[in-house]
C-alpha cells in the first residue's frame, strides 16, 4: 500500500504541474493552437506471463487458453511545448480475456462415478492513465512527422470471473461470478509516424512496448497476478485547436 500512495502523489504532482505549467503559458487565445486532442484504436499483444504458472497447476483433463491479442481505444490531449517537444495526456482502455475447459471425475455418496465438467472465463479490463514525452526530430511543421515517445501510467484495473459447471450424473448445473478490482503502474516507449491531412487534420500511427503490473498493489498472497506487459499497435486521428 505504500507503494500506491507514493505512486499516487507523483502522478498528482505530476499532473499539477504540467496544469499550471499550462495556465501560465497561455498569453493569448492564438497560443490554443498548441493543443490538440487524438483517438486512436488497434490492437494489443499481451502474453499475459503470469498465467503461465496457473496453466501448469490445472488438472490434466482440461484445457487453458489465453487470448493474446485484446482490443484497445485511447485519447490523448497534446500540449506542444515547441515543434519538436510535446507533452501528451492519456487515458486508455485495454480489454482481453483467458478461459478454461475442464472435466472432473469424482465418486458420489452411493459409490457411483460421476462425471463434471466446467468452464471458467476470465475478462480483463484495465484504465491506464499516463502522461508521456514526444520528440519529433523534424518537427511538426512537415506532410509526415516521425517521433519517438515514453512515459509513465497508472492503471485501475478490474478481472471478472465467470465459472459454470455441469454434473451429468446428478443433471445440476452451476454458475458463479467473481470480481476483483486493483490498482497498478506501467513504463512504456514507443515510435510513431504523424501524416498531416489539412491544416488542424491530421493521422497518427503508433507502435508501443510497456511493462505494467496491472494490479500490482493489491495482489494477494497466492493469488493470480495480473499484469498487461505487451506490445500495441494502434491508428489514429486528430485535430489541432
Amino acid at each position: 500500500m505504500k507503494g500506491e500512495r507514493r505512486f499516487k502523489r507523483w502522478i498528482i504532482l505530476i499532473w499539477l504541474c504540467l496544469g499550471v505549467f499550462l495556465f501560465i503559458t497561455q498569453e493569448s487565445l492564438a497560443q490554443f493552437s498548441r493543443i490538440s486532442i487524438r483517438g486512436s484504436t488497434g490492437a494489443v499483444y499481451l502474453p499475459l506471463k503470469d498465467w503461465e504458472n496457473f496453466f501448469g497447476d490445472v488438472l490434466q483433463l482440461s484445457h487453458f487458453t489465453k487470448d493474446r491479442f485484446g482490443s484497445y481505444w485511447g485519447l490523448d490531449i497534446d500540449y506542444r511545448i515547441t515543434e519538436n517537444h510535446i507533452i501528451a495526456l492519456t487515458v486508455e482502455d485495454i480489454k482481453t480475456s483467458a478461459s478454461l475447459f475442464g472435466v472432473e471425475v469424482f465418486t458420489t455418496i452411493a459409490d457411483t462415478i460421476g462425471y463434471a465438467s466446467y468452464v471458467i472465463d476470465w475478462n480483463f479490463k484495465a484504465t491506464p492513465l499516463g502522461i508521456s514525452y514526444e520528440f519529433y526530430p523534424t518537427g511538426l511543421c512537415r506532410k509526415i512527422s516521425p517521433f519517438l515517445g515514453i512515459g509513465i501510467s497508472y492503471f485501475i484495473s478490474e478481472v471478472k470471473a465467470t465459472f459454470f459447471e455441469i454434473h451429468n450424473s446428478l443433471f445440476e448445473k452451476q454458475t458463479q461470478e467473481d470480481t476483483r478490482d486493483g490498482k497498478g503502474y506501467g513504463f512504456h516507449a514507443y515510435i510513431g509516424l504523424q501524416s498531416q491531412i489539412m491544416q488542424q487534420l491530421y493521422i497518427v500511427s503508433r507502435l508501443r512496448g510497456r511493462y505494467a503490473d496491472g494490479m500490482g498493489f493489491t495482489d494477494k498472497k497466492g493469488a493470480i497476478k495480473v499484469e498487461f506487459t505487451g506490445i500495441d499497435f494502434t491508428f489514429g486521428i486528430g485535430w489541432r485547436f
